[in-house]
């Protein structure tokens, strides 16, 4: 549903196969911000007519913004370079080391889980992710609280941790507007006809229910999204306390598993996931373990949870005081 949703304010849709992602333009009377670049390629097909339709042009965005560190937001960072040379192309610094370099977000994000837990991704999916992406170096970080000014429109910046370390949303005060990318998942990420297709894979859980409670602060009027449509009242609220309600869901599954034989990551995917979600099978391993490590990594911090190496070096999880 490319288009306007208030006021300067517009949603392009930048699909991903069978399922959704969309970025946002938002004008100033000076300058345009871009938020999230698809991947490599999607600029010049779907922003370059957009941009020519409401009669603005790409030299006119001052500002490049990464809401976080998968792929499916950065791959077109080069092609931003390359079309508005004169945009600063900025992230979040907790994400930054990993946008604009293919190999290190392949190891620390897709890969993260192959060595202690035996799950990663396969080649061709891996090959799929250096075609939709180009290297290329940020302009600088963004911070909680920062505003730009757009020219007669200013845009807040928001740290909204969970999914990633660095995620940033947007806070339009001119339509109302937050602008969350993948901030928040609901209780999973649908195809364009609705049916589940991932889990919400979000990483750091108690990081993840604290930005929703912050949205959930907000008196908006939009909620705007990657992978959903557009959210007002009362939808948008449903959304953020559904997404709060199912990361409180894993944790009590998670840890009513966890009993006295120790259990590995994967181990506990093929208990839990058909009971987290009607997932397709053989693509869930990785959204349902990034989840369940998320958990089980505060557990062990907070010492309810021990873990040992099994023999073929994975870790294993058990709850603390059982044998």
């Amino acid at each position: 549903m490319t288009g306007a949703i208030a006021d300067g304010l517009h949603l392009i849709e930048v699909p991903l196969g069978t399922r959704r992602n969309s970025i946002y333009l938002i004008e100033g009377s000076d300058s345009l911000l871009l938020f999230d670049t698809g991947v490599a390629g999607q600029l010049e097909q779907y922003l370059l007519p957009y941009l020519a339709g409401i009669g603005r042009s790409v030299t006119e965005i001052s500002h490049v913004i990464v809401s976080h560190c998968d792929i499916d937001h950065w791959g077109g960072t080069a092609d931003a370079r390359r079309l508005a040379p004169q945009a600063q192309l900025l992230a979040h610094a907790d994400d930054a080391v990993l946008i604009g370099h293919t190999e290190l977000t392949i190891a620390d994000r897709y890969q993260e889980f192959q060595y202690d837990h035996g799950i990663g991704w396969n080649a061709d999916f891996l090959e799929l992710l250096h075609e939709r992406s180009s290297p290329v170096e940020l302009d600088g970080h963004l911070e909680a609280g920062e505003r730009i000014d757009l020219g007669g429109r200013t845009v807040e910046v928001l740290h909204v941790p969970g999914h990633s370390r660095g995620h940033l949303a947007l806070w339009d005060l001119t339509a109302s507007a937050l602008i969350v990318a993948d901030a928040l998942l609901g209780d999973g990420v649908p195809d364009y006809a609705g049916v589940p297709a991932l889990p919400p894979n979000y990483r750091y859980p108690a990081a993840y229910l604290a930005t929703s409670a912050l949205l959930a602060s907000y008196d908006a009027d939009w909620l705007l999204t990657a992978h959903y449509a557009p959210k007002r009242p009362p939808e948008a609220a449903r959304f953020i306390a559904a997404s709060a309600a199912y990361c409180e869901l894993v944790e009590r599954l998670l840890l009513g598993e966890l009993a006295p034989t120790p259990a590995t990551v994967i181990d506990l995917v093929r208990t839990l996931q058909h009971r987290l979600g009607p997932w397709p099978e053989g693509e869930v391993d990785f959204g349902v373990a990034s989840m369940l490590v998320g958990h089980l990594e505060e557990a062990v911090i907070a010492g309810t949870v021990t873990t040992e190496r099994t023999p073929q070096s994975l870790l294993s999880y058990r709850l603390k005081g059982t044998t």
